[in-house]
């Protein structure tokens, strides 16, 4: 595994890892990845076994032990959530805001799969590069929404909503056809990496005691160790 990929495994398993002591500490589901209904019961058990299995497969990713066990598992495990939990929701109300959490999961399970190397590789690519042009439609869509987030110091708002929407839609189309992937994986992970600095990491300090704000960390962090994957598993050949 290269550089890029060893990142990407550490941000990876470090954002896994927080998550799953966010459930345990707090009884809370994670967030905009785990959407169980409120009618389901056993919230604080859901809550205390997700955690722990998110806590034990993230720090074997960390430091490398059984790696590809656990990130079969975890991939298994948001391939679980993104068929059982987001799926019929985006059939019972296709317009509604569920997309981007449905596809932020999709996203992670094609870092996981990657990061396990199993069999068929492409599986991984397919699903992080599908994900992407979900989320750029959600920028143009929601352009507003998503200037709101933009720092106050940040000059025309509205246009970085635009730009990052267009940017992760050639993204994902770059990795799709494998035309410049690499570049484009590693230009999204980059890109999600400043969102953590630029946006997530103030949006915490001026509430810290949001647990929402923290779990908006720890997933744009997963989702950079993931385009950081996808572009080290990206084979030379077709890197351009």
């Amino acid at each position: 595994m290269d550089i890029q990929g060893q990142l990407g495994r550490y941000l990876t398993g470090f954002a896994m890892t927080a998550l799953g002591a966010q459930s345990l500490l707090l009884a809370i589901y994670v967030g905009r990845l785990q959407p169980i209904p409120e009618w389901v019961p056993g919230h604080d058990a859901i809550a205390y076994l997700t955690g722990a299995f998110l806590l034990v497969v993230g720090l074997c990713i960390l430091i490398g032990r059984w790696l590809r066990e656990a990130a079969t598992a975890l991939a298994i495990m948001l391939l679980v959530w993104f068929l059982l939990l987001f799926v019929p929701r985006l059939v019972a109300n296709p317009f509604g805001s569920a997309w981007t959490g449905a596809f932020e999961t999709f996203a992670l399970v094609g870092g996981a799969w990657l990061l396990a190397e199993r069999s068929p590789k492409i599986l991984g690519r397919l699903c992080f590069g599908v994900s992407l042009p979900v989320f750029g439609i959600s920028h143009f869509v929601y352009h507003d929404f998503v200037a709101s987030w933009v720092p106050k110091w940040i000059p025309f708002p509205l246009f970085w909503a635009w730009f990052t929407g267009a940017a992760h839609f050639a993204a994902g189309v770059s990795i799709l056809t494998l035309v410049k992937a690499r570049l484009a994986a590693t230009l999204a992970g980059i890109m999600y990496g400043s969102w953590v600095l630029l946006v997530h990491i103030p949006r915490v300090m001026a509430t810290p005691r949001d647990a929402f704000e923290w779990n908006g960390i720890f997933v744009a962090t997963a989702l950079c160790g993931s385009a950081l994957i996808v572009a080290s598993r990206i084979p030379a050949r077709d890197a351009t």
